[in-house]
């Protein structure tokens, strides 16, 4: 060519950082508002297809999944308008992708970015779930957001949690070593994506943590405890049944007449 082609706006519409797109493939969808939008289905060199739109001039990435295991460069990526799905090929086969899979994973969880612009769904509200952590001792809560294109931030009593050497935060939740009665309250874990519309947040799990030894869980500990005694007594029972039973039966040589004994209780019980 004898001159560069300049983008439309005459800048880049989508800047990715990560694995290297391969194939770029567009289909025009209309969304919830009615609207009709261009979306991008583009395949990178590690095997994943990557899932975006423009809205109002802005691009967002609504989704991002491993298509290929082991991950292998994407070299072919086809629609089909017979099926209504897409296809993708690398050097080691090819695999069918659904054109929308935002309603079923995201929409209905309240995680889809570009029908937040559009279409607002709430959630339900989350019961929290209740922990125990020992003094001195390490708890793991778990939290996992479906979306590998959000940032998932824990909060206790309304503070963002950074990690130290105290909590450690990972893909799959958040670690607290050498419990304290600090460590006690709720938490919350948060599914969080930004753009410049603002700043989109989640609620995927909720947990209150109590300290073991703290008034506020001497009730649930009297409660384990009673319940614990009261199997403990059903077990005692069930063994002198089955004792008794296999003395009865003959089972066991005793140095007494269970069948002797066992008359004597009988008698002894219609004659009272």
């Amino acid at each position: 060519m004898d001159q560069t082609i300049q983008p439309v706006g005459g800048k880049p519409l989508l800047v990715h950082k990560g694995a290297a797109f391969t194939r770029i493939v567009v289909n025009q969808v209309q969304a919830a508002d009615g609207q009709k939008y261009h979306v991008m289905f583009m395949g990178t060199e590690e095997g994943t297809l990557v899932k975006g739109v423009n809205y109002n001039g802005e691009m967002f990435l609504i989704e991002e999944v491993q298509v290929f295991q082991p991950r292998v460069s994407i070299k072919i990526l086809k629609f089909s308008n017979v099926t209504g799905q897409l296809y993708a090929g690398s050097d080691s086969g090819v695999t069918q992708v659904p054109l929308a899979t935002c309603w079923e994973v995201y929409v209905l969880h309240g995680l889809c970015a570009i029908q937040r612009p559009l279409l607002w769904l709430g959630q339900d509200p989350l019961i929290p779930l209740k922990r125990t952590i020992w003094p001195g001792g390490n708890l793991k809560l778990y939290c996992h957001s479906p979306s590998q294109l959000a940032e998932t931030v824990w909060v206790k009593d309304g503070n963002t949690l950074t990690p130290n050497g105290h909590f450690q935060i990972h893909e799959y939740g958040l670690l607290i070593f050498t419990g304290s009665k600090s460590d006690a309250g709720p938490y919350r874990c948060l599914s969080v994506e930004k753009s410049k519309a603002g700043q989109f947040s989640t609620t995927m799990a909720e947990y209150h943590v109590g300290l073991l030894g703290s008034g506020d869980w001497i009730q649930v500990n009297n409660t384990a405890v009673a319940g614990l005694q009261a199997a403990v007594g059903v077990l005692i029972v069930g063994l002198l049944g089955l004792l008794t039973w296999n003395c009865y039966k003959r089972h066991i040589p005793l140095p007494w007449n269970c069948r002797t004994a066992s008359r004597i209780t009988i008698w002894n019980y219609n004659y009272h």
